[in-house]
């Protein structure tokens, strides 16, 4: 064997040295769940919805390791496809020992003719709330290994899902221990500032 030989070897292996090291990132996939709750609502919006799952670097090889979840809702004309970008910034920051790896779960609300759900419930639209609390929030916890107790769930969400955060966090204290909303939609918290924003 020549020197040439031996210098392209480490080359050749790194493809199967790659596969046998453990994910360096977390991974995503793209899942379907038949929501009970939006049964029977008037205008016909699907109660098949998807939902963009993040799974945290070490999730598939810690099988007996519980994750806590964060439940990711997008704004107005917006769907599922919020997921990738929170996850992306959620993988960075794990890699980088900034936070604790957690389970992300970012579902598609959009309703069929009025576009905004506001994630509340209503006999027309359907019951987004519910859908939530419920239906995504059992789904995520059979399917996957997160922690089923309110102190590791947390909701987050911008403009019309940083509404819809913020006010079923607050409804839903005993599902939700951790809310964050990114300029929540019809929302107001104070009285116009000094600068003569209004609110």
């Amino acid at each position: 064997m020549n020197q040439n030989t031996l210098k392209r070897l480490p080359v050749v292996f790194l493809p199967l040295i790659f596969a046998l090291l453990p994910h360096a990132r977390g991974w995503n996939e793209t899942v379907h769940l038949d929501s009970p709750a939006l049964a029977g609502n008037k205008i016909g919006n699907p109660t098949r919805r998807r939902v963009f799952i993040y799974l945290p670097p070490g999730y598939e090889r810690d099988s007996d390791r519980y994750y806590p979840t964060l439940y990711v809702l997008h704004g107005w004309g917006g769907d599922d496809k919020i997921g990738q970008t929170v996850s992306d910034i959620a993988d960075k920051l794990i890699l980088d020992g900034e936070i604790k790896p957690m389970i992300l779960a970012a579902p598609d609300t959009k309703g069929k003719s009025y576009i905004g759900t506001f994630y509340t419930n209503s006999s027309l639209n359907g019951r987004w709330e519910g859908f939530i609390t419920q239906d995504l929030v059992q789904f995520v916890e059979r399917n996957y290994w997160a922690v089923r107790q309110s102190r590791s769930r947390g909701i987050m969400g911008v403009s019309m899902g940083g509404y819809g955060a913020i006010k079923l966090a607050l409804k839903h204290p005993d599902i939700f221990s951790v809310v964050y909303g990114n300029v929540p939609a019809l929302l107001r918290f104070a009285e116009p500032d000094p600068v003569g924003f209004p609110m």
